[in-house]
C-alpha cells in the first residue's frame, strides 16, 4: 500500500481535512460498521506518517475485518478503491465549493439538462450581473465569460429569453480576451528566461505574437486591463526601456487586485527578473527598484503560498535589502516571517540571513559567531555560508590563517564535489582566488600595490562582483 492512491491521497490531508473528511464519510451509503469505515479509522490513526510495515495489505486486513478471517486481496483491493473513489469524490466537492466560476458553469449545465429553461436564463443574468461589478480575478475569468456566454447562446430557447442584443461577434469578442491574454501571458513567461521572443533551434516561432500586440492597444481590447498590462510587460521586455518599466511598475502596483495568485508571483517575478538583469550589468540604481519590489510583495503578501514562504525567496529579499541599505527593513523581516519558512530549514535559514545582515552592518564577528552555529546540508546554502565566512574574514584583521584555511578548504571541496556542475563551479573559483588578491592586496606590506579594478573586469563569470569591486575601489583609494 505504500505508493497506493489511497496511501498518497490521505498523506496529502491536514489534520483538519481529515476531520472534515470522516463526517463526509458519514453522509455516504457505507455504515460505521463497514469495512471502508474502518480502513479509514485505522489509516486516520497513523496520518500523516504511513510505517511501510503497518500498511501492508496482508496487515492493514487483519486490522480491519473480523477476527480470523483468511487474507482476500481481492476484497482489500475492493475496499481501497471504494475509499480512493470516496476521498477523489470529498475533494472535488472540496474544489467545486472553492471555485466560484467552475460551479456557476456546472449549474447552467445542471439547469438545461433538466430543462429549467427561466431558472438557466436567470441565472445567467444573475452571473453576468455579478461579473460586471465583482469580476474574479485573473485571466481565467475571459474563458469561463465566454463559456457562459456560450452555454446562453447555444440554448435552443435563446430567442425566446433574449433581453439585450447578442451575436456571434459578442461571442467571438470573448474568445478573443482569453486568447490574446493568455499569448501575451505565455509570451512574457517565456521572456522571462530567454530575454528574447526569437526561436531558439529547434523551438517554433511564437506566431501572430507581434500582431496581437498591436490590436491590444486598439479598441474594444485597449480598454481591457490585462491586456494592456500583459502588453505593456511585452513592450518593457523587447525594448528593454526604462520609461516603459516605470509605468509598468506602477500599473502592477496600481492593479494588483485584479490578478490571481499565481500572475500575482509570476509578474512579480518578471518584474523582478528585469530589474536584476539591469542591475547586474552595471545600472546600480535597480537596486532601489529591486527593494521596492521586494517590500511590495512582502505588504501584499505576494510571496506567501500555503502559509509558506521559499527559503530561496527569504534570502533573496534579506540580500536585496541589505545591498539597499535597509538594514531596518531587514531585521523586522527576518523577526516577522521567519515563521513563514519550513521549519525543518527554519532556524539554520534564520542563522545565515541574520549573518548576512551582521555583515552588511559591518559586524563581522557577530556575522561569523552566527554562521558557526549553522547546520545546513544543501550544498548551496553550504556555500552561501563559506562565501559569507570568506568575506568576514577579509574584513577583520588577525584572521589571516582562517582566511587561507577557508580558502584552500574551499577550494578543495569545489574540486572534488561531482554534484556541482562546472559552470557553477567556475563563479564561486574566480570569487575566491580574486579575493587572495584583494588580501594580499591590503594586509601583504610587501605587495606591490597594483590597481585591481581592471583585473576584475577581466572576468567574464565571478561571484560577489559588486562586492569584490567595493573592496577594490577602497584599496585603489588608500593608495
Amino acid at each position: 500500500m505504500q505508493d497506493s492512491k489511497l496511501i498518497l491521497l490521505i498523506q496529502s490531508f491536514t489534520k483538519e481535512e481529515i476531520r472534515v473528511f470522516g463526517n463526509y464519510l458519514e453522509g455516504t451509503s457505507y455504515r460505521k460498521t463497514s469495512n471502508v469505515f474502518a480502513l479509514f479509522n485505522y489509516l486516520k490513526k497513523l496520518h500523516p506518517v504511513f510505517p511501510e510495515e503497518k500498511i501492508a495489505k496482508e496487515y492493514v486486513f487483519k486490522k480491519i475485518m473480523p477476527k480470523g478471517k483468511a487474507y482476500n486481496n481481492k476484497r482489500m483491493r475492493d475496499v481501497m478503491s471504494i475509499l480512493s473513489i470516496t476521498i477523489e469524490n470529498f475533494l472535488l466537492a472540496k474544489e467545486l465549493e472553492e471555485s466560484e466560476m467552475e460551479r456557476e458553469l456546472l449549474m447552467l449545465n445542471v439547469l438545461r439538462k433538466r430543462k429549467q429553461d427561466k431558472l438557466f436564463f436567470q441565472k445567467v443574468h444573475q452571473i453576468q450581473k455579478k461579473w460586471e461589478k465583482d469580476a474574479p480575478p485573473g485571466i481565467e475569468r475571459y474563458l469561463y465569460e465566454y463559456l457562459i456566454q456560450k452555454a446562453h447562446y447555444s440554448h435552443p430557447n435563446f430567442s425566446k429569453y433574449l433581453t439585450k442584443k447578442m451575436s456571434l461577434h459578442n461571442l467571438m469578442e470573448k474568445v478573443d480576451n482569453y486568447y490574446f491574454a493568455s499569448k501575451l501571458y505565455c509570451t512574457i513567461n517565456l521572456l522571462k528566461h530567454k530575454h528574447s521572443f526569437k526561436p531558439s533551434d529547434g523551438d517554433q516561432p511564437i506566431i501572430f505574437i507581434e500582431e496581437i500586440s498591436q490590436i491590444c492597444k486598439k479598441s474594444p481590447y485597449k480598454e481591457n486591463i490585462h491586456l494592456d498590462i500583459f502588453n505593456c510587460f511585452f513592450e518593457t521586455y523587447t525594448h528593454q526601456d526604462n520609461s516603459d518599466y516605470q509605468t509598468l511598475k506602477q500599473l502592477y502596483f496600481n492593479r494588483i487586485d485584479f490578478f490571481d495568485d499565481s500572475e500575482k508571483i509570476d509578474l512579480f517575478f518578471l518584474l523582478q527578473n528585469y530589474c536584476s538583469i539591469n542591475y547586474n550589468h552595471g545600472k546600480d540604481e535597480y537596486v532601489k527598484e529591486l527593494f521596492e519590489l521586494n517590500k511590495f510583495s512582502v505588504e501584499e503578501k505576494i510571496i506567501i503560498e500555503d502559509d509558506m514562504i521559499a527559503t530561496s525567496l527569504f534570502r533573496s529579499h534579506v540580500i536585496i535589502g541589505c545591498i539597499a541599505k535597509e538594514n531596518e527593513w531587514v531585521a523586522n523581516f527576518i523577526k516577522n516571517y521567519q515563521h513563514y519558512l519550513d521549519k525543518s530549514k527554519r532556524e539554520d535559514i534564520v542563522l545565515l540571513c541574520e549573518a548576512t545582515l551582521a555583515l552588511s552592518q559591518k559586524q563581522f564577528e557577530t556575522c561569523l559567531e552566527k554562521l558557526l552555529t549553522v547546520k545546513i546540508e544543501d550544498i548551496v546554502y553550504g556555500m552561501q555560508v563559506r562565501i559569507l565566512q570568506l568575506e568576514a574574514y577579509y574584513e577583520l584583521e588577525n584572521y589571516e590563517e582562517a582566511f587561507y584555511n577557508l580558502v584552500h578548504s574551499f577550494t578543495i571541496f569545489l574540486h572534488r564535489n561531482k554534484e556541482i556542475s562546472d559552470n557553477q563551479k567556475e563563479p564561486i573559483l574566480n570569487f575566491i582566488h580574486f579575493s587572495k588578491k584583494l588580501h594580499k592586496e591590503k594586509y601583504n606590506p610587501n605587495s606591490k600595490k597594483i590597481n585591481l579594478i581592471p583585473k576584475l573586469n577581466e572576468y567574464e563569470k565571478i561571484l560577489e562582483r559588486k562586492w569584490l569591486m567595493r573592496k577594490a575601489v577602497e584599496l585603489q583609494n588608500k593608495k
